[in-house]
């Protein structure tokens, strides 16, 4: 989604809060939303978001995981963060995007440095024959930032992959990190080799 103004970004954080609010009294949490928030705003590395997606984690099925993932991902992005300046992912994309539009094309366009941003790992996804035929691929890399977690991954190949959630109900689809089952916040490294299968 292209960002266009501040006021959207606000209207986002205000429904993204309305989300975790709604999402923490399902799941019986003992935090409040200024919680998360303070977590967000002090980050130092990805153990942080594990913190965060650790806090709803209670046993649900693969589906509502997802959901809560997405919205978890969305106050990553959308809620300040100290180490830029008490703003958002999304505000600095903006100001990225709006100072863009102001240079003159005779100067070069580049990517501002932030400071403090994870070193990028490269992660080999594998599947298994019967999966092969919804993602068309054996095995393939992904770029993924240092310190990022399986249900980073898991959430990611969901979206991209929805057809595997809807084929294969929570408990059939099966997975490992180096031959061993993960949980939702096993971290992955550079090298990892994640397997799914059916």
């Amino acid at each position: 989604m292209e960002i266009k103004n501040l006021e959207q970004i606000l209207a986002k954080r205000a429904k993204i809060e309305q989300e975790l609010f709604e999402i923490s009294e399902e799941v019986n949490g003992d935090f409040s939303i200024d919680d998360i928030k303070k977590i967000i705003y002090n980050e130092e590395n990805q153990d942080d978001l594990t913190k965060i997606i650790m806090m709803f984690d209670n046993g649900q099925n693969t589906d509502d995981m997802n959901v809560i993932l997405g919205t978890i991902n969305d106050a990553w992005n959308y809620f300040p963060h100290k180490f830029l300046g008490g703003i958002s992912p999304a505000e600095k994309l903006l100001e990225y995007q709006l100072s863009r539009n102001k240079k003159s094309e005779k100067k070069a366009l580049g990517i501002p440095k932030i400071p403090n941003i994870p070193k990028s790992i490269c992660i080999s996804v594998r599947y298994d024959k019967e999966l092969q035929k919804i993602t068309g691929k054996e095995e393939y890399s992904v770029t993924m930032s240092e310190g990022a977690t399986f249900a980073y991954l898991l959430h990611n190949i969901f979206m991209e992959y929805p057809e595997i959630g809807k084929r294969y109900p929570p408990g059939t689809l099966k997975f490992s990190v180096y031959d061993i089952p993960p949980k939702l916040h096993t971290p992955l490294f550079d090298g990892s080799v994640v397997v799914f299968w059916v």
